[in-house]
């Protein structure tokens, strides 16, 4: 095996020349077989065998066959190093050639530059020479003009002198005739003086002469004053006997008319003739007008109730009362509508009649003094009688004692179910408010009726006194909806637009005497059909709102509103009421224009510079504990340079753009109507002749027009997309202006970089509003024109608004929006912005 170890070890040397690393591996063997040699004479000298040799042997092969694997390892390694090493060589060929080429553009760029640089040399020097010969011109000309100021400057120092001279003798002239006029007048003093004396002693003597008739028509005055008392005295003596005699034949006639109606009534019996009854709903009626002068009249007695029983011919059972609607009819007869009677009470021990008659409302109470036996009441068939004002005569089987055993088995009773049982001292009482039992036309509308009567007694009236209370002129109904002050509005008397302050109508009521003109309602509840708002809108004479608590007229409202003559903004912008219904209705729409114009103007600046220098999220960094300024900056810019854009130029609009002048943008606006061109050359503003063509190019968007119907969603879809990418949006007009969700889409698309204002639709806005949730917004609450400078304002501006109104001045013509059935404001048009949408549901 030593000899196939040495013949492998020639044939490598043979395969491969000797070298340092060959040599170097070589002698590495020789060390290794010596080694080997020694070990296997030391294994044959101590184990006198040679199986363990040939073991080591074969051990000793396989290492070395191990050794040449990897040796065969190490060559291909190295034929590969060579591969790379070739494959670098070619890529820094490659790079080589690829600078070259570089090198040779850079070369051609920088003739290019010198080619340029040559050019704007030549236009330099040629626009130098321009600018001298323009310079030349503008010499010239100046020359031109000083020669021709210095010729006029001639001629007004001529004009001037000319003048002082005129002026000289004009001065001279009023001096002679001043002295002249001081002459004649100084003769005339003396002229006065001497006719003064002559005419007070002439004076004296007439003061003499009327002394002496005033004696005598004294005297001739007590005469007649006797004579006229004779004259009274007999009038009145004749009155009296004239009203007894026509007592005394109305209570023959009386007489006459209730015997015949007893025969009636018997022979209705005997024919067993029975009337139906009708149901009707019940319901009272409440009369608070104030009273004050009294006057008291006499009636005659037939006018009255009579009541009437005759116990031979009815059991104790059954009772009758007549005459009620003739009674009431007569009564009315004496009184007007816009009078109320209080109180009629006769001298009679049994009965105490009361009656109230106030614009078409009547209302009959009827009491006993003293104890009676039983209690009844009077059923409802008589009372549809009262349509009719003539007497008409008919019988009812109405009043019944409410005993057990007859209430509980009375056909009527279980009928109508509309009797109801009352104690001793307690009337029972029937209400009845519905108006097709009593027609307009009548004073009937309502009734309520008690009766209490005492068993087997004919009610005779005598003696009777009525007392007519004149109403005063009615109040009108002022319904003022405002937001709720809480403690700040408690705490702090300048937040006027609140509950609690009320525009400081209440001060003003009492400091002007108007508590019997005026009746204040204020609330802010408004919304659903039990609303405050709802239950006094129907009487109200003037409505009192505020673009930022606003109560909705709509439609429905205004025609429900009949007394309405009247609808006041506290503020600007009157878009929650339907101008078209108004019109024709005839109410007076007027807000109280300027009043917070400039608070408005100076919160959209605000705004625009909260989105643009990205402020919320910095605040909010604050807040939060947090310190990163590169996720703010990211998103923050100078707003100068920025072109700025306005949807109109009106109060709002025009003060924006004098507040962002200073700031060096690029203003632009759209208006139905052009502002003066010298106004906009001294805002350096350019007008554009549609909101599509100025959104296009604007960085900065504020809306500041009114809500009517040709601008409700003017920012829809479409003119959102028309904005430019990553622009902001400012809205402090009226939220309807927007449509909410197209706003969410581009703000969430990043389409727009941001949205600002304070309006919403409705207000107050939903807490699951989606303008509260999405992302780049500086949205507050409706308080940009509700400062509490702006509150003074139009707080003032709306109680003058309303004293106009009540004493019937004519009201300014900017604050008025419609009138006499116009809109007679150009900042709105007829229709109806009021209605909801379906985008706002939220």
């Amino acid at each position: 095996d030593l000899k196939t170890g040495v013949n492998k070890i020639n044939r490598m040397f043979n395969q491969n020349p000797l070298t340092a690393d060959n040599m170097r591996k070589l002698e590495q063997d020789r060390g290794y077989f010596e080694k080997l040699l020694i070990k296997a004479i030391h294994v044959l000298l101590n184990q006198q065998s040679i199986e363990p040799l040939a073991a080591m042997v074969e051990k000793e092969q396989e290492s070395k066959m191990n050794f040449l694997n990897v040796v065969r390892n190490e060559e291909a390694s190295r034929q590969r190093i060579k591969d790379l090493t070739q494959a670098i060589q070619d890529v820094r060929n490659e790079k080589q050639i690829e600078l070259q080429r570089r090198a040779e553009v850079i070369a051609y760029q920088k003739d290019q530059l010198q080619e340029a640089k040559a050019k704007a040399q030549l236009e330099i020097t040629y626009e130098k020479k321009k600018c001298e010969n323009h310079l030349e011109q503008i010499k010239e000309k100046c020359f031109i003009a000083e020669t021709d100021m210095r010729h006029e400057q001639d001629i007004l120092e001529n004009r001037y002198e000319d003048e002082m001279k005129c002026n000289g003798e004009t001065e001279n002239f009023l001096r002679s005739y001043i002295k002249e006029t001081s002459q004649k007048t100084e003769e005339w003093l003396e002229k006065y003086n001497q006719e003064t004396a002559t005419l007070q002693t002439e004076l004296d003597k007439l003061k003499n002469a009327r002394a002496i008739d005033l004696t005598t028509y004294q005297k001739i005055a007590a005469d007649f004053t006797e004579y006229e008392q004779v004259v009274r005295d007999d009038r009145a003596a004749k009155e009296r006997r004239r009203r007894i005699a026509e007592r005394e034949l109305q209570q023959m006639n009386a007489a006459t008319k209730i015997q015949s109606w007893w025969r009636g009534i018997n022979s209705y019996y005997l024919l067993n003739i029975d009337d139906n009854l009708n149901d009707t709903q019940s319901s009272s009626v409440i009369c608070d007008n104030l009273l004050t002068e009294q006057q008291t009249y006499r009636i005659p007695r037939q006018c009255l109730t009579h009541f009437y029983c005759d116990s031979s011919k009815c059991d104790d059972q059954q009772f009758r009362c007549v005459k009620l609607r003739e009674s009431l009819c007569c009564l009315y007869k004496y009184f007007t509508k816009n009078c109320r009677l209080n109180t009629i009470k006769e001298n009679f021990r049994y009965i105490y009649f009361q009656l109230s008659i106030q614009h078409g409302y009547c209302e009959i109470n009827l009491e006993r003094i003293e104890n009676t036996d039983e209690t009844y009441c009077i059923a409802e068939d008589d009372f549809r009688q009262l349509q009719t004002t003539t007497p008409f005569y008919r019988h009812y089987d109405y009043l019944k004692p409410h005993t057990k055993h007859t209430y509980q088995q009375h056909p009527r009773v279980l009928k109508t179910a509309k009797h109801y049982r009352r104690k001793q001292h307690t009337a029972a009482r029937y209400n009845h408010s519905n108006n097709d039992y009593y027609p307009r036309k009548t004073a009937f509308h309502n009734l309520s009726v008690s009766v209490t009567i005492r068993k087997a007694s004919l009610f005779a009236v005598s003696n009777v006194s009525i007392t007519r209370s004149l109403a005063t002129k009615s109040k009108h109904k002022v319904l003022t909806v405002l937001y709720e002050g809480g403690e700040a509005g408690k705490r702090n008397k300048n937040i006027l637009g609140c509950v609690e302050n009320a525009l400081g109508l209440r001060e003003w009521i009492k400091e002007n005497n108007l508590e019997n003109q005026l009746e204040l309602i204020v609330t802010s509840d408004k919304e659903g059909d039990k609303s405050v708002v709802e239950q006094h809108l129907p009487t109200a004479s003037v409505v009192i709102s505020q673009p930022f608590w606003p109560c909705y007229l709509d439609e429905k409202r205004i025609q429900k509103a009949k007394n309405l003559k009247l609808a006041i903004t506290a503020g600007v912008g009157s878009d929650h009421v339907n101008l078209e219904a108004a019109c024709k209705a005839g109410i007076t729409v007027a807000e109280v224009s300027g009043s917070n114009v400039v608070s408005v103007a100076e919160h959209i600046v605000m705004q625009i510079l909260a989105l643009v220098r990205n402020y919320i999220p910095a605040y909010k960094q604050v807040i939060n504990g947090e310190w990163d300024i590169a996720a703010i900056v990211d998103r923050a810019y100078d707003l100068e340079n920025k072109h700025v854009g306005t949807v109109a130029a009106g109060r709002i609009g025009f003060r924006v753009l004098q507040r962002l002048k200073p700031f060096d943008v690029h203003l632009h606006y759209y208006d139905k109507f052009r502002l003066p061109e010298k106004v906009e050359k001294e805002l350096n503003v350019t007008y554009h002749p549609s909101v599509e063509s100025m959104v296009k190019v604007c960085d900065v968007v504020t809306i500041n027009c009114p809500l009517h119907p040709e601008t409700e969603h003017l920012f829809d879809e479409k003119m959102l997309k028309l904005m430019k990418k990553g622009s902001y949006l400012v809205n402090t007009a009226r939220g309807k202006i927007m449509k909410a969700d197209a706003l969410v889409d581009a703000i969430k698309s990043n389409h727009l970089a941001g949205y600002a204002g304070d309006v919403w639709y409705p207000q107050p806005a939903a807490k699951n509003h989606p303008w509260r949730s999405m992302p780049n917004h500086a949205l507050t609450p409706h308080y940009s024109g509700t400062t509490l400078d702006a509150q003074k304002r139009y707080a003032a501006g709306a109680r003058e608004l309303l004293g106009n109104w009540l004493n019937g001045k004519p009201q300014r013509e900017e604050y008025l929006i419609v009138d006499k059935g116009e809109v007679v404001s150009r900042a709105y048009t007829s229709g109806d912005a009021t209605k909801g949408n379906s985008d706002t549901k939220a």
